[in-house]
């Protein structure tokens, strides 16, 4: 019988009296890839997992103990070095006049339907953590204020969260199968930033765009729009999460901040330019008769009343200028100064008093130097064609009736000569500042009336130039 039961596919193994394994078959012995001696000397112990091993001995010893059928499970260590779970099932047996003489038992591999159990464990598991978050998520798209869309490839809607309802007036009854952007399409909107929509999603690029659309009630919103392609698990897309936020409110506060930025440049034109022209001929007059050195002495001393008043608003209005562009300066430096000694001053402004008061000024700071006067930029342009290899420096006024100044310095510009163009105007206005410092001909930034100081401190400049 032995002989047969060694020779059993089924693993067993034999107890005698005092519990001590006298029998495994060949089945049993392969699978664990052990000796029935090494089976012997442990106590079927030798390759029992670590962590199952104290608790698998003292469960076999109690349950042998008792002489009654019992099933145990653990873990060994197979050969290969693999484990596995074994099922024994023993129960003893006696002889013909019932003295008690062993176990018999079966040792099943069982690791195949453990591990069937513990993976259909996890994905239960994770089937339940879905559950959650898909309980969750809904909860979240449900309450969330911003409106949540799903659509087709072409952009036919297939749901909506309640946001949305919020947001457009549409049921979600009423908006599936539509087309998302036919359905709220406002005049707001530009052909271009829909067409720039649709070629990103087209290539299955997300996208993010401020765009505006209409109510169910005719009322244009302006919304925070992200578009999300959705693809399945072979990467082939399936339609677009799309995400709105209404910022109509926010978009109002711009254009409001954009009207009240607009009014206050108008009345930082006024001030820097209409009024301030007027006052910086004001001085120059008065500045001009004092060089002449007049001799009666109160009325020297009346000019000199003037002189201070006048002084007084003009600081006045760059106060309102400052406040009004936030400026910190109003005479600024762009350039290097032209490391020469000129030959001609060219005067460009369309005043023939500003022009003749300048020429005043210069002929009294520079003598000898031969000065020019131009009221248009066209004439002043041709005459700097025909003369260009004069050394000279430019005085040009900004906001003349016919082309402007900007004008003039670019086609000046254009004309790539290497003297130096000063900016003379009666503008304070920061932007103008900031325009002149883009023309590589500006050297100075001066603001009317023009002085002998400033002609002094514009030869320094040069002089400390060239040392």
């Amino acid at each position: 019988m032995k002989e047969a039961t060694y020779e059993a596919p089924a693993m067993i193994w034999m107890c005698d009296q005092h519990n001590q394994l006298c029998f495994a078959n060949a089945s049993y012995l392969s699978f664990k890839g052990t000796t029935l001696n090494e089976e012997k000397e442990s106590g079927r112990m030798q390759h029992v997992w670590g962590d199952d091993l104290e608790q698998t001995k003292k469960n076999l010893e109690s349950l042998m103990a008792q002489r009654k059928p019992f099933e145990i499970r653990y873990r060994i260590i197979r050969k290969n070095g693999k484990t596995a779970w074994v099922t024994d099932r023993a129960k003893p047996f006696y002889d013909a006049a019932g003295n008690y003489l062993g176990f018999i038992g079966v040792c099943n591999d069982v690791t195949d339907k453990i591990e069937t159990h513990l993976e259909l464990g996890k994905q239960m598991a994770e089937l339940e953590k879905i559950k959650t978050d898909q309980e969750q998520l809904n909860t979240i798209v449900t309450k969330i204020s911003s409106g949540i869309i799903i659509t087709d490839t072409h952009m036919q809607i297939s749901w909506c969260n309640p946001g949305f309802s919020n947001l457009s007036g549409y049921g979600l009854k009423e908006v599936v199968g539509r087309n998302f952007h036919q359905m709220m399409e406002s005049h707001l909107t530009e052909a271009a930033t829909i067409e720039k929509i649709e070629t990103h999603l087209q290539k299955g690029i997300n996208i993010r765009t401020e765009i505006a659309y209409q109510t169910r009630r005719g009322i244009d919103i302006w919304t925070d729009a992200a578009f999300e392609p959705i693809y399945d698990e072979q990467s082939v897309l399936k339609g677009y999460f799309i995400v709105l936020n209404d910022i109509t409110q926010i978009k109002r506060s711009e254009k409001e901040v954009k009207k009240q930025i607009d009014h206050l440049k108008k009345l930082s034109f006024i001030s820097s330019h209409e009024l301030r022209h007027e006052f910086a001929k004001m001085l120059q007059i008065l500045y001009t008769v004092k060089l002449k050195e007049p001799n009666i002495f109160h009325y020297q001393s009346a000019l000199q009343d003037i002189e201070k008043a006048a002084n007084f608003i003009n600081k006045v209005i760059y106060t309102m200028n400052d406040e009004i562009n936030f400026a910190t300066t109003s005479n600024i430096s762009l350039s290097h100064i032209l490391k020469i000694e000129l030959e001609e001053v060219v005067l460009i402004d369309d005043d023939p008093m500003v022009n003749r008061l300048n020429e005043l000024v210069l002929e009294y700071a520079m003598p000898g130097t031969r000065i020019q006067k131009f009221y248009d930029t066209a004439t002043a342009i041709n005459y700097l064609k025909d003369q260009p290899s004069i050394k000279r420096t430019i005085f040009l006024d900004l906001n003349l009736e016919k082309e402007s100044g900007w004008d003039f310095l670019e086609t000046y510009q254009a004309l790539n000569q290497p003297w130096t163009v000063m900016i003379l105007t009666s503008s304070v206005d920061q932007d103008d500042i900031a325009k002149a410092k883009q023309y590589r001909c500006v050297g100075q930034y001066l603001t009317k009336p023009l002085t002998v100081a400033q002609i002094e401190q514009l030869q320094q400049l040069r002089v400390d130039k060239v040392a």
